[in-house]
């Protein structure tokens, strides 16, 4: 899982809604980031306490890391999550 926030263009197509712009970009190339058991968030999600502390009580352990992301210009700092063993 890959998890990013912020303002994003939504466009209803027929029976669909449509997400663009570079937060739609930027959570996308974190979610490629992440291997199978890992969940893998931005530092916009992992400064929200409620996130930390829910990772955390389900029994997930972070690691900060500096990400190149395809598309976006600078590095973005990632948190990895995995349930600690």
């Amino acid at each position: 899982v890959g998890l990013h926030a912020g303002p994003a263009l939504a466009i209803n197509a027929g029976n669909s809604v449509d997400y663009f712009g570079q937060t739609v970009n930027i959570a996308a190339r974190v979610q490629g980031l992440a291997d199978a058991s890992d969940i893998c968030v931005t530092g916009v999600l992992n400064d929200d306490e409620t996130i930390s502390a829910l990772l955390a009580n389900a029994g997930y352990r972070g690691n900060s890391e500096r990400a190149k992301l395809n598309g976006v210009t600078a590095e973005e700092q990632i948190y990895r999550y995995r349930v600690a063993a």
